[in-house]
Formats: C-alpha cells, sequence, structure tokens
C-alpha cells in the first residue's frame, strides 16, 4: 500500500512539472536517500575517516595611534551605615556600570628617535557621590592598591594615589617613560584587594555611585611618523 501512495507522488510531481513545462529529476521515494549534512564523513559507521570544516581568524593591526582602550569599574557592595567613619572597606566586583575590571592602554604610535614609545601617563579623578537626589560631601575617597601593570608579558610599576571624592586635582595612576610602553599595558582591578573604599560617618541608606575620569595625556612627541 505504502509503494503505491510513494508511485502515485512521484508520478503527480512528474505530471505538474510537464504541465508547466518543466523538467524535473525524480528518485525514489526512500529515507536513505536524505542528503547528508556538510563535513559528514560519507562511509556509513566509518571509525577511520575524517572530516574537515574551515572558520576564520581576524585581527585589525593600526599604527599611530595612543588608545585608552578600557577604564575599570568599582564595585564595593554593600557597607553598613554606623556613627563613626569607615576606611578600607574591600573591592567586592567590578559588577556596575560596563563591568570591566581593567585599565588598558594601547600605544601604537611611531614615533621618530622612540622605537619603543613615546611615553604617556594616565590620572583618575573621583566625583561626589551621589543617589540620584542628595549629593554627598566630606570624607568619601577610593583608595587604588593596584602596584603594577603587564605590557608585552613584562611587569610595569603603577601608582596607588588616594582617589578624594570630588577632589579639584586629578591623581597620576600611569605614568610610561618615553622608550617604554609599545603596544599594550593593562592594570587589573578585579581581586578585593586591588581598590578600597572609604565612607563618612552617618550616611543615609541609599545606592550611591560616582563618576572616575580616567585621562590619557600623550608625553613625549606626539607626531607618529609615516
Amino acid at each position: 500500500m505504502e509503494a503505491n501512495i510513494g508511485k502515485k507522488l512521484v508520478l503527480g510531481v512528474a505530471s505538474l512539472a510537464a504541465v508547466l513545462g518543466l523538467s524535473v529529476a525524480v528518485g525514489n521515494v526512500n529515507a536513505n536517500a536524505a542528503t547528508l549534512p556538510a563535513d559528514t564523513s560519507t562511509t556509513a559507521n566509518d571509525t577511520t575517516g575524517s572530516v574537515s570544516g574551515e572558520s576564520n581568524a581576524h585581527v585589525q593591526v593600526r599604527t599611530g595611534y595612543l588608545t585608552l582602550q578600557e577604564v575599570p569599574d568599582l564595585n564595593f557592595g554593600e557597607a553598613a551605615n554606623t556613627s563613626t567613619p569607615q576606611t578600607n572597606i574591600p573591592l567586592h566586583d567590578n559588577q556596575t556600570g560596563l563591568g570591566k575590571p581593567q585599565l588598558v592602554v594601547t600605544d601604537g604610535r611611531a614615533v621618530k628617535d622612540q622605537p619603543n614609545g613615546a611615553g604617556y601617563n594616565v590620572t583618575a579623578a573621583l566625583s561626589n557621590f551621589s543617589d540620584g537626589k542628595n549629593t554627598q560631601g566630606n570624607g568619601w575617597g577610593i583608595q587604588l592598591k593596584q602596584g603594577s601593570g603587564l605590557n608585552n608579558d613584562n611587569n610595569v610599576p603603577v601608582n596607588t594615589p588616594l582617589l578624594t571624592a570630588g577632589a579639584n586635582n586629578a591623581s597620576q595612576v600611569l605614568s610610561v617613560q618615553p622608550g617604554q610602553g609599545l603596544g599594550t599595558t593593562s592594570v587589573d582591578y578585579s581581586k578585593s584587594t586591588d581598590a578600597s573604599l572609604n565612607m563618612p560617618a552617618n550616611v543615609n541608606p541609599a545606592d550611591y555611585n560616582a563618576p572616575i575620569t580616567w585621562t590619557l595625556n600623550a608625553a613625549g612627541p606626539q607626531n607618529p611618523t609615516a
């Protein structure tokens, strides 16, 4: 019965193609004739053959630019409201803002007489904390504690300043001398010991945020050569 249905189906397709003036290749109605997916061994139950596929890897290399690629977000989690100021509240994680854990600078400048980099510095300034309605006053600060960074598999010195909330001046975090820093330099702030928060007494319960402005300043010759 099933064979007759298959024959009728094939004949029906052929008849329709003839009416429309089309040519059609008619094969057997057989589940075993299904098309194999790409990159599948064509021998049934093969235990020795192999197949391969091809993907793509991409990178865009540029020269002549000094770039601030990433800045860290610092989340200090929960803190208790106390009658005395608190210091050294440890970093909880980086899950705030964009959730980035690192300060990353890439120096691709080709400066005459400085083949290994023209030098640069990075500063940070902490604005006042606010809950969206009220801005907090004195007593807030962030102590940066990460003292080293990585550049081309070598450690580079990093400053550990206290960022005072609302201060008019920025603090220097990273200072790379001319003749150093070519390529990518990264400073990681992901561990609880990499930063801490100072908080004044009697802070009203709320969620507080404060922007940190990281500024990359080019140092030495700034005109890349061709």
